[in-house]
């Protein structure tokens, strides 16, 4: 058994326009009267039960009780009455469905099954007043896409665009105040980068140091920016790996004077 209460349910009759001076009352700013049938009135509880009567009536196939705004729904089993409860929204979905189809169509009752995907599709995306939600997002758990969501927006592809032309000027002006790295390759001699540091127990400073130590040879190049070398004293020994800002050509101590 389930029970429900009616909302409002003695305002749901209208009165009629001749009789609505009769509801009529004063107050402090002005005179009043009802549109509406007010529960106070002498025969209102007997006019919604004829009503509510009227409503039961008109479902013959469900076990229903009435009385006044109160509606009593009797089912034997709990299985009936589970499908009791899902048939009353697909009964809303199609009243609302036959009214606007009938809306579309007009007079070309032919032209049904075409408006039939556009008005499903509008029932699906319309915000209902109670749960302030979509059908669609109800049912899935997400908004149905529309014509806007798969349509690529050009103006975030120029924009994009932009931005990769400004990232590419301002890395040539950057790349104006760098200066081009040697091009090595193997057998070539250089000079490995030192930094020292200063150690005053050992009474040593790093500015009397040496700032590049070998001369090496390299034997192989790693990758792009790494090479291999080794050794002159054994040029066979692989050394270490050293990526190419940490080198220097070699130059004699002649030109190193110079």
């Amino acid at each position: 058994m389930s029970t429900l209460d009616l909302k409002t349910g003695y305002h749901q009759i209208v009165v009629n326009p001749a009789d609505r001076g009769k509801t009529a009352f004063l107050c402090s700013f002005d005179m009043f009267r009802y549109k509406r049938m007010p529960l106070d009135l002498r025969n209102a509880p007997a006019t919604i039960q004829q009503f509510m009567d009227h409503f039961g009536n008109g479902h013959p196939t469900v076990n229903i009780l009435v009385y006044l705004d109160d509606i009593f729904l009797l089912s034997e089993t709990f299985e009936q009455h589970q499908a009791l409860k899902l048939a009353n929204p697909v009964e809303r979905k199609n009243r609302d469905l036959k009214l606007r189809l009938a809306i579309i169509i007009g007079n070309n009752h032919t032209l049904w099954i075409e408006k039939l995907p556009a008005i499903r599709s509008a029932l699906n995306t319309a915000k209902c007043k109670t749960a302030d939600c979509t059908a669609a997002y109800l049912n899935f758990g997400r908004e149905l896409s529309t014509s806007d969501d798969v349509t690529t927006d050009l103006r975030s592809v120029i924009h994009k665009e932009n931005i990769e032309k400004n990232q590419d000027r301002r890395k040539a002006y950057a790349d104006k105040s760098r200066k081009p790295s040697p091009n090595y390759k193997p057998d070539d001699l250089i000079w490995v980068k030192l930094h020292p540091l200063s150690k005053a127990n050992q009474t040593k400073t790093e500015k009397f140091m040496p700032r590049e130590d070998g001369p090496y040879i390299i034997l192989s190049q790693k990758s792009p920016s790494s090479f291999v070398i080794a050794s002159c004293r054994k040029p066979d020994e692989p050394s270490s790996v050293y990526h190419a800002s940490a080198l220097a050509p070699f130059r004699n101590v002649t030109q190193n004077l110079m």
